[in-house]
């Protein structure tokens, strides 16, 4: 399991915390900061106030931006900026203040606008950035006690380790260069800053990560700094960079090589040192529990959280009577499908799960890649008449990880999105189509891309809601079933089965140790019998979730919810309902929280019944 921690933490400092997008040329804003003279709460309100409503949304939302150069790196927009691809994100408290108040300043701002005089399509945009908003500006309430929204760290992230210097950071001129190894260079300072915030954390006697993922940090700091540096990730992908930018001649690759590697060794390894220790020492103080529920302002914080990544005020015992029902219900599917094809299904989920694997086979290396690929395409071919499809493809690249990771193309188009998979262990054959349907076509990639290339606000184009694009991937691969993708595939509607009930386990155990009180171990117990997976695959979900308060549970939730708005639809249109129109409504407004969508859905309803 170490190997996997370490992986998950390759990055440390250099992740792109932001999810790229694409904007349409024709939308530009009418003047920005041309510089890293980052906009303060008073600029944004000099710049944006007098604003008409599409330009205050564009332009308030990029100098929102501004505030993260990461994500300007991740979004490929540095030069509609105006800046330079070479600064990391402050984690100071002073900094972190002022975001807070051009959230809240810019919140006032969309307030003076009236809704009703505003025309459908900027109702929406509305409803997405007011909730945007409100989300963030609620959650200032819980900062300092607990960690961000965004993971229990900010370097805890599991990015894929090569994404800042190859899809996200793509080094093609001398200055592509310059600007990374400024990057590498203000490593130490954002690890000060990160560990003057955990220390602030330890002194005010507030909520620190549990021991369970502090316990693990030392071991996953060596991992881009090994003592034979062509085995650094970090300068691997840097040395591959550089000999495909044509533009760096073969002395001045080596020349920026070597400073790569001593800035390393002169600045970041040594901070990483000291940073160690620290580590060591704050283990032994932090807590065993990992969950949120143990105080009234805990629960109240999950309570936030629940509804920042779902994007509902949904309650956390909802959630977890929810995932309890449908991990039962797939449960019973699954046994009723085994006894149609003839496998005996009794025992354990175990039992089932080892049934189905030796019955349907496994795959690695290149057949993986060849069958993964060929189910794309033909999923991506299959589409045509049904929904419309993203002129950008996606791509399916040999990954660091155990479970599979999507990464968006950037905004300016210079690389395709990728779906980081792993070639190099054995997969049961059962569980491709699955897979290759929920996340790529009609799942998350098309829905994910086909909002990179709508005529929408950028926060639409670009920004997160989870729930939505989560919920969207779980329906997308019921519309496969839907559309008789499995009619030949028995094994393949089983691992079908099998993901909805994975989803549904996740969201119980996120609100068994987040509400019930349950231990790390009670949770990974409770996984492992519900699903069959075994004890290390169990322990990668519970960790990757476990961390992650609420972020387990919207695959379950944002499905639901899509299901409950085509019931709505069904009902209310009855034979005027279309489903390929009501799966086209969901996704052309780009990215939405599920409660605007509920909204979209409602109102085409109305438009239509009559």
């Amino acid at each position: 399991m170490r190997e996997w921690f370490r992986l998950t933490m390759l990055t440390l400092g250099l992740i792109a915390l932001g999810i790229p997008a694409f904007q349409p040329p024709d939308r530009k804003p009418t003047s920005l900061p041309r510089s890293w003279i980052v906009p303060s709460a008073d600029d944004v309100a000099a710049e944006v106030s007098e604003l008409p409503f599409d330009l205050f949304v564009d332009d308030s939302y990029r100098m929102y931006l501004m505030r993260f150069p990461e994500r300007i790196t991740a979004l490929g927009m540095a030069d509609q900026f105006g800046v330079t691809d070479d600064r990391l994100n402050d984690y100071s408290d002073s900094y972190t203040e002022g975001t807070r108040r051009i959230e809240s300043t810019i919140l006032d701002l969309l307030g003076r606008f009236d809704r009703d005089r505003l025309t459908p399509a900027e109702r929406v945009t509305y409803d997405v950035y007011e909730w945007y908003l409100e989300d963030r500006v609620q959650g200032q309430r819980f900062s300092p006690a607990f960690y961000p929204m965004d993971g229990p760290l900010p370097f805890s992230l599991t990015w894929p380790p090569n994404q800042l210097l190859t899809s996200t950071y793509p080094i093609d001129s001398r200055n592509d260069v310059l600007a990374y190894l400024d990057r590498l260079r203000r490593v130490p300072d954002q690890l000060k800053q990160l560990q003057g915030w955990l220390e602030r954390q330890a002194d005010n006697g507030v909520f620190i990560p549990p021991s369970v993922v502090l316990s693990e940090m030392p071991w996953m700091l060596w991992v881009p700094f090994p003592e034979e540096r062509s085995y650094s990730p970090l300068f691997a992908c840097l040395r591959e960079e550089i000999k495909n930018a044509k533009a760096i001649s073969t002395p001045d690759r080596g020349q920026y090589l070597s400073e790569a590697w001593s800035i390393m060794v002169d600045r970041a390894i040594p901070e990483y040192v000291r940073f160690e220790d620290w580590l060591y020492e704050l283990t032994g103080s932090a807590p065993d529990r990992v969950g949120m529920g143990k105080t009234e302002e805990g629960s109240a914080y999950y309570a936030f959280l629940l509804k920042h990544f779902t994007g509902l005020d949904i309650p956390p015992e909802e959630v977890y009577q929810l995932g309890v029902a449908e991990v039962e219900r797939a449960q019973r599917e699954i046994r009723d499908e085994l006894g149609r094809l003839g496998i005996p299904n009794d025992g354990s989920m175990a039992d089932l799960l080892s049934r189905v694997e030796e019955g349907s086979g496994s795959i690695l290396g290149n057949a993986l890649r060849d069958r993964y690929i060929a189910l794309k395409d033909a999923a991506r071919e299959e589409m045509s008449g049904r929904l419309s499809v993203p002129e950008r493809d996606v791509r399916i690249v040999a990954g660091w990880f155990e479970r599979p990771f999507y990464w968006k193309a950037p905004h300016d188009g210079s690389s395709l999105a990728e779906l980081h998979l792993r070639f190099d262990l054995y997969v049961p054959t059962f569980s491709l189509p699955s897979l290759i349907y929920s996340e790529t076509y009609p799942g998350r990639h098309l829905q994910v891309a086909l909002a990179q290339e709508s005529d929408v606000p950028l926060i639409q184009q670009e920004e997160a809601f989870p729930a939505f694009s989560a919920g969207w991937a779980a329906y997308a691969d019921d519309l496969a079933a839907e559309w008789g993708w499995y009619d030949d595939d028995p094994y393949g509607y089983i691992g079908h089965l099998w993901r909805r009930l994975e989803r549904a386990a996740i969201a119980v155990y996120d609100t068994g140790i987040n509400l019930k009180g349950w231990t790390y171990d009670q949770a990974l117990s409770y996984y492992a019998s519900a699903t069959g997976k075994d004890p290390y695959e169990a322990a990668l979900e519970v960790y990757r979730y476990g961390i992650w308060p609420g972020q387990g549970t919207i695959g379950l939730v944002g499905y639901e919810k899509i299901l409950e708005l085509r019931r709505k639809a069904e009902e209310g249109l009855q034979s005027r309902f279309d489903p390929d129109r009501f799966n086209a409504l969901l996704v052309e407004n780009g990215n939405v929280p599920l409660f605007v969508l509920e909204k979209i859905v409602e109102g085409y309803i109305e438009s239509n019944s009559n």
